[in-house]
């Protein structure tokens, strides 16, 4: 990228370093949090509705039609390509390979089917996978040990200790392996003179092995409803049990108790002051340090697709001072990130999009 556009010539609107520029921004929030909320309730809706059935299939059971589907008993199941992934991982199967020889057609998928069925068909005697499947759709193949836990809980959690802070849920993505949920307090902040922005955290889980179970420090710019999820304020929440065949009910809803009381504490602590605090400083230091165009190619090209390099090189280069924040900094390199999430049609997509945007703070 050639960064031809001279920062130097440019400065904020003078809009926003106005007491009427606190004004805009509080109406922007207010506008942003009615508008997504609806989006977050449709996410919750589908959490809460979405029961996974599960079943355990011995590896060597494990057989793979032609146009690769699941065949079990009850006939062939479809497979998503999270699920598939999976399974050839577990099998042995190069993902680069498989995912070559997919886009071949059926003569690449057949190929790819019986690579699976024989590698699978020598596993061990006694190896077996927890096969998740939801909406019609195998969803996820597993570890025997996957760690099954009700969300509800978590969920209630999530929602008592945002609470006690003031905050809300604003907004929420739902894609086929994974949820995010962003909670956050609806007190506009100026982090900097013009700079208006309001912090609260991201929720993000899977039930189909597709990440870890994060609870991560998020900020929105309220000029123009950037989003970016905080890499350096993560914390992730684990209960360390082993999925044992055979668990009482009693026995899942103690960890479900478990995760929601983790759940609660991390929500608490990312929501205290303090981490709001560092968050600003965090924003503050990225504001002030100074990045060259040769830095912005070394950190997008291994986090983004080149198209998408591209797409952030030309952001990061315009003369755009609304959608992004004026100055050749990293704080405007994680708003041109968060402006390509924004504009991004995969929901999984732009969850990973948003955690790019927090590393480069």
């Amino acid at each position: 990228m050639s960064a031809s556009f001279s920062f130097s010539q440019i400065s904020p609107d003078p809009r926003f370093s106005t007491p009427e520029g606190g004004v805009i921004c509080r109406q922007k929030l207010e506008d942003y949090i009615l508008r997504s909320q609806r989006q977050a309730a449709h996410v919750i809706a589908r959490i809460l509705a979405e029961t996974p059935r599960d079943r355990f299939v011995p590896a060597q059971a494990m057989r793979f039609s032609p146009d690769l589907r699941l065949e079990l008993p009850e006939g062939k199941t479809g497979l998503h390509q999270h699920a598939l992934d999976q399974a050839a991982e577990r099998a042995g199967l190069k993902l680069g390979f498989l995912h070559d020889l997919s886009a071949r057609g059926a003569w690449g998928q057949e190929l790819v089917a019986h690579n699976l069925n024989t590698l699978l068909g020598h596993a061990e005697a006694n190896s077996r996978f927890l096969v998740r499947e939801a909406g019609g759709q195998i969803r996820a193949v597993l570890s025997d040990s996957y760690r099954r836990i009700d969300s509800r809980p978590t969920l209630d959690a999530l929602i008592q200790a945002a609470d006690e802070f003031g905050a809300v849920i604003a907004d929420g993505v739902h894609a086929d392996t994974r949820v995010s949920l962003k909670i956050i307090k609806n007190t506009p902040v100026e982090v900097f003179p013009g700079e208006w922005m309001c912090f609260g955290l991201d929720y993000s889980n899977s039930d189909y092995g597709d990440g870890a179970h994060e609870i991560s420090a998020f900020l929105l710019r309220l000029w123009c409803l950037n989003g970016a999820v905080s890499a350096k304020q993560v914390r992730k929440v684990h209960i360390g049990r082993r999925y044992v065949e055979g668990y009482s009910e009693e026995t899942m809803r103690r960890d479900a108790a478990t995760l929601a009381s983790a759940t609660r504490d991390e929500v608490r602590a990312l929501l205290a002051p303090a981490a709001t605090e560092r968050l600003i400083e965090t924003v503050r230091r990225a504001n002030g340090a100074q990045i060259t165009a040769d830095e912005v190619d070394e950190f997008t090209k291994p986090r983004l697709t080149k198209t998408e390099s591209d797409q952030v090189a030309m952001k990061f280069a315009s003369a755009d001072i609304v959608e992004l924040p004026p100055g050749q900094t990293p704080w405007r390199l994680s708003n041109a990130i968060s402006w390509l999430a924004k504009h991004t049609e995969s929901p999984r997509r732009r969850l990973e999009l948003e955690r790019a945007a927090g590393e480069a703070l």
